[in-house]
């Protein structure tokens, strides 16, 4: 209340004939106020009431209350040992309503008296003014209050555009985020393709390999076993038998067979070499029974020519 009304006393003080009416306005403010105050408080701060009641000063609002309440407009106590003002709770608030409308009536009525005192030109004149003025200061404060509209708009719009530009950086973010995520999971995906792939490679090449090894080996069981049927040796050293089976020799292992061939080929050479002595042997004893048979072939001709020659 006192906000609103202190303007427009203000604009009051500027007009001679209406400045007079200042002073009693501000009182009927204040005790408006005070009236307030009685009403929605059992105790306010003395403070609080002058800060509230910035039309006028604390002496002059000690006098009003004191003014008032000798005339019941007011049931308030001031306590300046606490620095308050209290509410008589015994007071009817009723009453006091009654007699302030009753004043503020007959406070309008002298209004009215006066205002037909005074010249009527002259007044409407002033009154046009303040009235301009008012509804200047009505305009004024409509702009003012439409500003602020356009204001709080404009920070709401800011705001909401600020709020989907962080939307957007969010969603962007999201997306960078998506395709880094994307990117790696291709490329673990590519990287594990290409292990299998490499792996099924090594694993053809192994098996192209082990399948190579069989056949070699194959072939070399095959060419052992041909070798050890033309061998005259029949069992190994140990007694036993020497294997001719193509696919029991494909089983082997390569080293091993290899190492069991070389020693069949060399008890092979030992037996050759031995059946070759033999056979020495007994060529020897062949040529000498030949030599003698031929000695005495040779003995009986000689005998034979000797016969004929002595016929002869």
């Amino acid at each position: 209340l006192a906000i609103k009304a202190k303007p427009i006393l203000e604009k009051l003080k500027e007009h001679e004939t209406l400045a007079q009416y200042d002073a009693p306005l501000r009182k009927l403010v204040a005790l408006r106020m005070l009236q307030q105050m009685e009403r929605v408080y059992l105790t306010i701060t003395i403070d609080k009431a002058v800060s509230s009641i910035s039309l006028l000063a604390w002496p002059e609002i000690e006098q009003l209350i004191v003014w008032a309440v000798k005339r019941e407009l007011l049931s308030l106590r001031i306590d300046y040992k606490a620095g308050q003002i209290n509410q008589r709770a015994s007071t009817a608030n009723a009453s006091a309503s009654s007699e302030v409308r009753d004043s503020l009536s007959k406070f309008a009525n002298s209004l009215e008296a006066v205002k037909e005192r005074l010249h009527a030109v002259d007044i409407e004149r002033r009154k046009a003014e303040v009235r301009a003025r008012l509804y200047g200061s009505i305009a004024a404060g409509i702009e003012e209050e439409h500003q602020k509209v356009l204001s709080r708009r404009l920070i709401i719009e800011r705001r909401k555009e600020e709020s989907e530009r962080v939307m957007m950086e969010e969603e962007k973010e999201r997306q960078r985020l998506k395709m880094i995520k994307q990117r790696e999971e291709d490329a673990e995906e590519k990287a594990r393709l290409a292990a299998d792939a490499k792996k099924r490679e090594a694993d053809r090449e192994a098996k192209e390999r082990a399948e190579e090894e069989q056949a070699q080996m194959r072939k070399l069981a095959e060419q052992m076993a041909e070798q050890r049927n033309n061998m005259k040796v029949a069992k190994k050293k140990g007694g036993e038998k020497v294997e001719t089976s193509v696919d029991k020799l494909a089983e082997k292992d390569r080293s091993e067979l290899i190492r069991e061939q070389k020693e069949l080929m060399l008890d092979e050479r030992v037996e050759f070499e031995k059946r070759l002595e033999s056979m020495g042997k007994r060529h020897d004893h062949l040529e000498r029974a030949r030599r003698e048979e031929e000695r005495e072939l040779l003995a009986l001709a000689w005998e034979d020519q000797q016969k004929a020659d002595k016929k002869a």
